[in-house]
């Protein structure tokens, strides 16, 4: 499994991501988990849930932190 992380801009803020693949190339059609917050907020608090998720699933999965939790920036106002 590889593990990508990158920072992204959306609405202003940048958002810290990681994609876990199991495959080497990039497929558009492919089927991606999607780990949506509650309070939490953070790539960190997950633990190794997601991974745990990609291996019995063998989906790619993408994790991120929310604005103003983790490596995003912070909520301004």
């Amino acid at each position: 499994m590889d593990v990508h992380e990158d920072t992204i801009c959306v609405q202003s803020h940048r958002l810290r991501v990681q994609r876990l693949t199991q495959t080497k190339e990039m497929d558009a059609d492919r089927l991606v988990l999607v780990f949506l917050h509650e309070g939490l907020g953070s790539i960190r608090l997950w633990r190794d849930f997601p991974r745990i998720m990609v291996e019995q699933t063998g989906l790619d999965a993408l994790v991120y932190d929310r604005a103003g939790h983790g490596e995003s920036s912070p909520l301004v106002g």
